[in-house]
């Protein structure tokens, strides 16, 4: 994380501990293609969404890349993976405008009571 004064902003990127070994579930084990391709997504999510700076990113995407490539995953689903999760997280509203739009039920009552045996019948039938 550092301190970028010409924005008045906090610049934050991917962290990984000095000790991790930069390797992914092997594309040749025998998992199922989706999981692998899961992995592919959500680590290129994590880093979209934990680092702001768009250079700093880019540096990021490419060592997540590399990771990957370390792993025997195949180049082109690799790129072809990214640049969707990338098209997808710039057609997605931002979280917090989400939030502040959403109209918040109002609460009546709130009833609190210690677990029993049988209170699932009651707890259905209360809500």
């Amino acid at each position: 994380m550092n301190r970028n004064l010409n924005k008045n902003k906090l610049d934050i990127k991917w962290f990984r501990k000095p000790t991790a070994s930069d390797r992914f579930l092997n594309f040749h084990s025998s998992h199922h293609n989706s999981i692998k391709l899961n992995i592919i997504k959500n680590m290129t999510q994590r880093v979209i969404n934990t680092t702001r700076n768009n250079e700093q990113q880019q540096i990021d995407l490419n060592i997540l890349k590399e990771m990957f490539i370390k792993s025997n995953y195949p180049k082109k689903l690799i790129e072809k993976t990214m640049q969707k999760c990338l098209q997808n997280s710039m057609n997605q509203p931002n979280i917090n405008e989400l939030n502040n739009n959403k109209q918040k039920p109002e609460t009546k009552f709130i009833l609190s009571l210690p677990y029993a045996k049988g209170m699932e019948v009651l707890k259905r039938k209360l809500e």
